[in-house]
């Protein structure tokens, strides 16, 4: 009975461990990646603040706001990842009933636009940098704040590929056809 009783304990100890493993082993980023991620986005947010203080209205302003709106996207999807981590919940976003899983081809692409939108930005921040006002100087500034919302876009792109959020907001019922344009199959419908 004593054997019978040792083993059925040992049994449901290794079960028990092999679950334990097992539910530990998942490739979810851990919390200090999240952490680095969030506090990155906030410093993020902070100098966009102070850099948007210099600027009252037009179209700089708003490229701001859209700026902003993009990077506080991008802390609540990551504070939820991170919550999800710590309550043990799994937090995965699915299309069409397949979970996501990063892709590194995908994210090293989304990171040659990060560097080509920085490289961008420094080019027309020098550019900026040559008038002390004026129309041309608004113009290059507004270019620099252009640069600095495909750098936040970028950012978001490479967070949610890596971390598995992810947008794909076209059904198979839309096509990839402009708003305000046609598709002409035939050539009478041309005119």
């Amino acid at each position: 009975m004593k054997l019978i009783l040792s083993v059925a304990v040992s049994c449901a100890l290794v079960v028990a461990t092999v679950i334990f493993v097992l539910d530990f082993a998942n490739e979810s980023p851990s919390t200090a990646i999240l952490d680095a991620d969030i506090a990155l986005v906030r410093s993020e947010i902070e100098a966009v603040e102070i850099e948007r203080g210099r600027f009252s209205g037009g179209a700089i302003e708003s490229i701001f706001d859209a700026r902003l709106g993009i990077l506080q996207t991008t802390v609540s999807m990551l504070e939820q990842k991170r919550m999800s981590l710590l309550r043990r919940v799994d937090l995965n976003y699915t299309i069409d009933g397949t979970a996501h899983e990063p892709n590194e081809t995908s994210i090293l692409a989304l990171e040659a636009d990060l560097a080509a939108a920085k490289s961008d930005r420094d080019r027309y921040q020098a550019e900026a940098d040559l008038y002390s006002g004026g129309l041309v100087q608004t113009l290059a500034l507004v270019n620099v704040a252009t640069s600095e919302l495909s750098i936040s876009q970028a950012n978001l792109a490479i967070m949610a590929e890596r971390h598995g959020f992810v947008f794909d907001w076209k059904t198979s019922s839309q096509t990839s056809v402009p708003i305000g344009q046609t598709v002409v199959t035939h050539e009478e419908d041309a005119l």
